[in-house]
Protein backbone atom coordinates (compact mmCIF):
# COMPACT_ATOMS: atom_id res chain seq x y z
CA UNK A 1 0.00 0.00 0.00
CA UNK A 2 2.79 2.53 0.62
CA UNK A 3 6.13 1.23 -1.98
CA UNK A 4 4.06 1.10 -5.03
CA UNK A 5 2.43 4.42 -4.90
CA UNK A 6 5.30 5.65 -3.73
CA UNK A 7 7.35 3.91 -6.62
CA UNK A 8 4.90 4.59 -9.60
CA UNK A 9 4.78 8.51 -8.70
CA UNK A 10 8.62 8.37 -8.86
CA UNK A 11 8.41 6.04 -12.22
CA UNK A 12 5.72 8.69 -13.47
CA UNK A 13 8.35 11.72 -12.86
CA UNK A 14 11.32 9.15 -14.57
CA UNK A 15 8.85 8.17 -17.25
CA UNK A 16 6.15 10.62 -17.70
CA UNK A 17 5.31 8.24 -20.87
CA UNK A 18 4.44 5.39 -18.72
CA UNK A 19 1.40 6.40 -17.95
CA UNK A 20 -0.35 5.68 -21.18
CA UNK A 21 2.03 2.11 -21.88
CA UNK A 22 0.04 -1.31 -21.56
CA UNK A 23 -0.39 -2.91 -17.67
CA UNK A 24 2.90 -5.24 -18.29
CA UNK A 25 5.36 -2.42 -19.80
CA UNK A 26 4.07 -0.29 -16.59
CA UNK A 27 4.54 -2.64 -14.27
CA UNK A 28 8.18 -3.34 -15.97
CA UNK A 29 8.98 0.36 -15.27
CA UNK A 30 7.62 0.35 -12.27
CA UNK A 31 10.43 -2.74 -11.42
CA UNK A 32 13.43 -0.92 -13.01
CA UNK A 33 13.00 2.16 -11.05
CA UNK A 34 12.16 0.07 -7.96
CA UNK A 35 15.03 -1.71 -8.02
CA UNK A 36 17.58 0.46 -9.46
CA UNK A 37 15.95 4.22 -8.55
CA UNK A 38 14.78 7.04 -10.58
CA UNK A 39 18.51 8.58 -10.77
CA UNK A 40 18.98 9.41 -14.46
CA UNK A 41 22.02 12.00 -14.49
CA UNK A 42 25.65 10.91 -13.41
CA UNK A 43 28.07 8.16 -14.52
CA UNK A 44 27.84 5.74 -17.04
CA UNK A 45 25.74 3.43 -14.85
CA UNK A 46 22.56 5.41 -15.69
CA UNK A 47 23.44 5.15 -19.47
CA UNK A 48 20.67 2.72 -20.23
CA UNK A 49 18.03 4.01 -17.97
CA UNK A 50 18.47 7.47 -19.74
CA UNK A 51 18.00 5.43 -23.11
CA UNK A 52 14.81 4.37 -21.93
CA UNK A 53 13.46 7.77 -21.41
CA UNK A 54 14.55 8.90 -25.08
CA UNK A 55 13.19 5.63 -26.53
CA UNK A 56 9.83 6.39 -24.76
CA UNK A 57 10.03 9.97 -26.14
CA UNK A 58 10.53 8.60 -29.28
CA UNK A 59 7.56 6.31 -29.18
CA UNK A 60 10.48 3.30 -30.24
CA UNK A 61 9.09 0.94 -27.43
CA UNK A 62 10.36 -1.74 -29.25
CA UNK A 63 14.08 -0.57 -28.10
CA UNK A 64 13.17 -0.55 -24.51
CA UNK A 65 13.69 -4.16 -24.04
CA UNK A 66 16.97 -4.21 -25.82
CA UNK A 67 18.39 -1.46 -23.25
CA UNK A 68 16.90 -3.15 -20.12
CA UNK A 69 18.99 -6.52 -21.10
CA UNK A 70 21.59 -3.82 -21.79
CA UNK A 71 22.28 -3.16 -18.50
CA UNK A 72 23.47 -6.36 -17.41
CA UNK A 73 26.70 -5.36 -18.36
CA UNK A 74 26.79 -3.59 -14.49
CA UNK A 75 26.31 -6.92 -12.63
CA UNK A 76 28.89 -9.88 -14.65
CA UNK A 77 28.05 -12.76 -12.98
CA UNK A 78 25.52 -11.68 -10.77
CA UNK A 79 23.24 -14.17 -11.93
CA UNK A 80 20.36 -12.96 -9.77
CA UNK A 81 20.72 -9.14 -11.01
CA UNK A 82 21.09 -10.20 -14.76
CA UNK A 83 18.48 -12.84 -14.65
CA UNK A 84 15.96 -9.47 -13.70
CA UNK A 85 16.98 -7.35 -16.29
CA UNK A 86 16.27 -10.23 -18.81
CA UNK A 87 12.38 -11.15 -16.48
CA UNK A 88 11.93 -7.23 -17.08
CA UNK A 89 12.46 -7.52 -20.69
CA UNK A 90 10.68 -10.37 -21.67
CA UNK A 91 7.62 -9.04 -19.19
CA UNK A 92 8.30 -5.62 -21.98
CA UNK A 93 7.83 -7.68 -24.71
CA UNK A 94 4.76 -9.93 -23.49
CA UNK A 95 3.02 -5.91 -22.63
CA UNK A 96 4.00 -5.10 -26.42
CA UNK A 97 3.05 -8.17 -27.59
CA UNK A 98 -0.50 -7.50 -25.81
CA UNK A 99 -0.22 -10.80 -24.07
Amino acid sequence: RRSVPRYWGLTLETYPEAQELPPLCRATLLSLVYNRGNRLGGDDRRKEMQEIRACLQRGDLAAVAGQLRAMKRHWPGNDGLMGRRDREAELWERGLAGI
